[in-house]
């Protein structure tokens, strides 16, 4: 238990229906009675229940009607004796409520101090402090509910059972000769192994996750003219990309986010694809061998060429960072070379592709059935919903994944990894009879980073700058 006692904006700043400021410490409650009249109902106010009075000054002279909530220790957030007091949303009741407590001994709290109090109390450990922030900052419902399923401790559920499994392990090596049929070489190292794959399923969930920080990234890419634009801005209900009837009027990458069905979604759209030449990479594979060098005379055409193949640079970069490709093609164009090369395109993409068959108002042309992708149009039936609502379902799986993840941040990330790869070590170890010694301090070093990762041997430098990340009130 800490020694002071700290008094926080709860709420964010500004008009609003109402304020809450909140102290904790071992004199919360003897503070807040100061200042609250009939002070008694705070004094002998049980644990969760609320109390409606007048909060007043120093002097006597009434701030605000509020409502106090007591939370007695150990119960309360911080585990500490803690008074939320509610009253009308001013800045100027705020300001004046947080005078008067820091002035009869309640000093102001550190960004993440109730937090990290809860934490250091016993009531949560450092990943679940950690999906705090992440649930505060939550760009989406989906990611909302995954950091709510880490602050219900679904990830020290996953570590408690990790670490007993290389604890048992590490208690075999440890005895050393004392091997039997259950705990030979083979078997540990067969355990191992095991453990290796569940941090491996633990990190791709984890690397899901992070999309749902960044936002699933959705590709619009496809020839010149060939609507790309023109869907973006009929998705968002706004001219966010300049459209035209000539070709190549988008040079750069354009993106702009959605809430689609409570997930996050970053839409992109992309400068034109020329001919095949352009060395197209389904997402997430290596770069794109470098095109030769222009042989072109100096002058203008030089510095068309270098913003054409800039414009294309980028465009692959945006390709090979997208969750999906929606490939548009003009259903109505009636150059069968076009048409064939658009459906050879397709193959590069592998699954993460969905094909929008654009201007299908204007007729589609022999090359294109509508088996081959989804018809849609601005201007006319069948409209862009159903291209929207494939996109959409296309995006769930992934997101279903996404929010399946069990840590948040790059800390976690990071030593998760670190864990698996002393793992890997202590299996390869084993696996060659290279020594037991050897292989038990490859285990010591995977549970010493699940115990940093649960704050079980966290420093003071990792809380602070944890928490320095909060708001403060939180």
């Amino acid at each position: 238990m800490t020694a002071d006692t700290i008094a926080a904006l709860a709420t964010a700043r500004g008009p609003a229906a109402l304020a809450i400021v909140r102290v904790s410490g071992p004199d919360a409650i003897p503070i807040v009675a100061r200042h609250f009249r009939p002070g008694e109902r705070i004094t002998h106010l049980p644990s969760h229940r609320c109390a409606v009075g007048e909060f007043v000054d120093a002097g006597g002279e009434a701030i605000d009607q509020v409502v106090a909530t007591v939370f007695r220790a150990p119960g309360s957030y911080t585990g500490e004796d803690l008074v939320e007091i509610s009253s009308h949303g001013s800045d100027r009741i705020a300001a004046r409520m947080l005078a008067a407590l820091h002035g009869s001994g309640a000093r102001p709290a550190h960004p993440g101090e109730f937090t990290q109090r809860a934490f250091l109390n016993g009531k949560l450990d450092l990943a679940q402090a950690e999906a705090v922030a992440a649930l505060v900052s939550a760009r989406s419902e989906a990611s909302a509910r995954a950091a709510l399923r880490i602050l219900a401790g679904g990830l020290r559920g996953a570590l408690d059972e990790s670490m007993d499994h290389l604890a048992d392990a590490l208690a075999c090596l440890e005895a050393g000769l004392d091997f039997d049929e259950h705990t030979s070489p083979r078997a540990i190292a067969a355990e191992l192994e095991a453990e290796a794959g569940r941090l491996d399923r633990l990190l791709a969930g984890a690397r899901a996750g992070r999309c749902l920080d960044e936002g699933l990234r959705v590709v619009l890419a496809g020839r010149p003219n060939a609507g790309k634009s023109s869907i973006l801005n009929a998705f968002l209900s706004r001219p966010r990309a300049i459209v035209s009837p000539h070709p190549g009027t988008t040079r750069d990458v354009l993106e702009a986010s959605v809430d689609w069905g409570g997930l996050p979604i970053v839409l992109i759209d992309t400068a034109g694809l020329g001919e095949s030449s352009d060395c197209l990479t389904a997402p997430g594979s290596g770069p794109p061998p470098v095109p030769a060098a222009s042989h072109a005379a100096p002058g203008s055409g030089d510095a068309h060429d270098s913003l054409l193949e800039e414009s294309r640079r980028r465009s692959r970069e945006a390709l090979r960072s997208a969750v999906l490709v929606v490939h548009v093609v003009d259903a109505a164009a009636t150059d069968p070379p076009q048409a064939a090369e658009d459906q050879a395109r397709m193959g590069l993409f592998g699954d993460g592709l969905l094909v929008a068959l654009h201007k299908w108002d204007l007729g589609a042309r022999p090359a294109w059935r509508e088996p081959d992708g989804i018809p849609s149009s601005v201007v006319a039936a069948p409209g862009i919903e159903p291209l929207r609502r494939a996109i959409l379902a296309r995006l769930r799986t992934a997101g279903e994944e996404a929010e399946a993840g069990l840590l948040v941040g790059d800390r976690q990330r990071d030593l998760v990894a670190r864990a698996r790869e002393a793992v890997v070590r202590a299996r390869d170890i084993v696996t060659a009879g290279a020594g037991e010694e050897l292989a038990a301090f490859e285990l010591r070093e995977a549970l010493e980073r699940f115990g940093e990762l649960l704050g079980r041997r966290a420093g003071p430098l990792v809380l602070e700058r944890i928490f320095s990340g909060f708001c403060i009130g939180k």
